[in-house]
């Protein structure tokens, strides 16, 4: 009980003060430390923003150097199929030249022919036929060599129109590769389009190899026709490189196989070659973009894996069987009637050529005569 000693309550007094000036003091510690911690944070939050700003402005310099680096090597590409396209439609065009060049000089032997025998004619109706103008025209039948101009101006004729057979069909083939590829889906003849493929790859085989085809019977297949036409085509230029690998070597010619097929509910497109193969130690890798065992100047590492690409958004598959001086054989499954909804669509800017062991897209690579 509090008394009127003055001493019991004076020591309460004083330990009530000592608790408050402990709990202002320790009021005073966590202010302390909570203005602390807050200006910690603030400082943490800046410096995490400076640095997620530095990498979001490094990602978007690295997007834009991988961005001009496909630019630089698709414009390479277009390039060389300039280059290509001339060299290829340059021998067609040269037989249809000669060609009309020998029906041209004939023409004018023929119309030399004419006016001496209308000469003669005239000669004839006019009740006085005269022997020198019939001597002129026999000479002037034989200068021209009738015979020989009715012989070999037909075949003339049928060369020029084989060569400009041959330039429609290339003309043909760069319209399947160079027309922008459809937002939608489409059905396509497949095996025309490898037909196609083949004749703009042949620049890249064909002094290395023959091909040998084997179609099956397919049914229309729903797909975007220019990716498809360029993963196709960038395995053909893979296995002309290959197979140029080995002749550089052996110097014997090696062969390209094509085959498609029906399973169920899908197509199947095999394309073996008789090339160097893939070693089992990067067989893995190959898929990888940027990835090439090219010297540096002929390889970008983009062909196969663009091929992957494309047919993952086709919701397809591709397996690789090879073997180390014997081959590869590349095989694309496809689902006959289009790929996973809500798949992307390459757009134009990821579709290119790539010259690797890798190919050609929308821009074609090489261009051939058939």
């Amino acid at each position: 009980p509090i008394t009127g000693d003055g001493g019991v309550l004076d020591g309460v007094v004083g330990c009530i003060n000592m608790l408050g000036e402990e709990l202002a003091s320790y009021i005073d510690e966590r202010g302390r430390i909570e203005r602390e911690l807050e200006q910690r944070v603030e400082e943490r939050t800046l410096e995490l923003t400076r640095s997620n700003l530095a990498q979001q402005s490094e990602m978007r310099q690295r997007q834009r150097i991988e961005t001009e680096l496909r630019m630089a090597q698709k414009l390479e590409a277009v390039g060389r199929l300039a280059s290509g396209v001339a060299h290829e439609i340059n021998t067609p065009v040269q037989f249809v030249s000669d060609s009309v060049q020998f029906v041209k000089a004939a023409m004018t032997d023929l119309s030399g022919v004419v006016e001496k025998l209308r000469a003669v004619n005239r000669a004839v109706l006019g009740g006085a036929p005269s022997r020198d103008a019939a001597e002129e025209a026999q000479q002037a039948e034989d200068e021209a060599e009738i015979d020989y101009l009715l012989e070999h101006g037909p075949r003339a004729l049928d060369r020029a129109l084989d060569g400009l057979e041959q330039v429609a069909s290339i003309v043909r083939s760069m319209k399947a590769f160079a027309h922008p590829d459809a937002r939608e889906m489409s059905a396509i003849d497949l095996n025309r389009a490898i037909e196609s493929a083949l004749v703009m790859a042949r620049n890249e085989y064909k002094y290395v190899a023959d091909v040998t085809t084997d179609f099956g019977d397919l049914p229309p297949i729903t797909c975007h026709a220019g990716q498809v036409n360029q993963a196709v085509l960038n395995i053909l230029v893979n296995a002309g490189h290959a197979i140029g690998d080995v002749v550089g070597t052996s110097g014997a010619r090696g062969r390209i196989t094509v085959a498609t097929r029906r399973e169920h509910d899908q197509v199947v497109i095999a394309i073996g070659d008789t090339g160097t193969g893939i070693p089992e130690d990067i067989r893995s890798r190959i898929f990888d973009p940027f990835f090439t065992t090219k010297e540096v100047g002929r390889g970008t590492g983009q062909g196969l894996a663009m091929v992957h690409t494309i047919v993952e958004k086709h919701a397809g598959t591709v397996h690789v069987d090879s073997v180390v001086g014997r081959g590869t054989t590349f095989e694309i499954r496809l689902p006959i009637e289009g790929g996973a909804p809500g798949r992307r669509p390459l757009a134009d800017d990821d579709a290119w050529v790539a010259d690797d062991g890798g190919g050609v897209r929308a821009s074609p690579a090489e261009l051939t005569t058939g």
